[in-house]
């Protein structure tokens, strides 16, 4: 009998030949979604992982129009080389009891009370403690894949 490569026939080579290119093209399609960032309605998220919801207006922004602004000041941070976690902070104001999220010295996010409570968290300082771990964990590999 003769064999064509691994396969007994030459029908048997060209299917396999078929499904593998068939299945290297699929696999960017299916990763597609890795390293973005996304945001379906108001929540914001980073290959799927979640980083935040925002539930509440502010400065006039609707919920939505604020993760599209938190979404650009997100991609000049993922541009940042040598990220890691220490960059990642939360800056209280005891005068207005907002806490903002910094990264390096950039305003990522303020969280005030009204979003707090929406997002059933006793403070500002809590919730963006709790964003703020979840970028620590996130956003130092990213950097360092550049």
């Amino acid at each position: 009998m003769r064999r064509f490569g691994l396969f007994a026939s030459p029908k048997m080579a060209f299917v396999a030949s078929v499904l593998s290119v068939t299945t290297l093209s699929v696999i960017p399609a299916a990763f597609a979604h890795e390293n973005t960032v996304t945001r379906e309605g108001s929540t914001i998220a980073y290959s799927g992982s979640i980083l935040m919801r925002l539930r509440t207006n502010a400065g006039g922004y609707a919920p939505e129009q604020r993760a599209d602004e938190i979404i650009e000041r997100l991609r000049p941070i993922l541009e940042l080389p040598g990220l890691s976690s220490e960059d990642i902070r939360v800056q209280r104001d005891p005068m207005s009891g907002e806490s903002k999220i910094m990264v390096r010295d950039l305003l990522l996010v303020t969280v005030d009370s009204e979003l707090a409570r929406a997002n059933n968290t006793p403070t500002p300082f809590a919730l963006a403690q709790e964003w703020a771990s979840r970028l620590r964990a996130i956003l130092p590999q990213v950097s360092t894949r550049q």
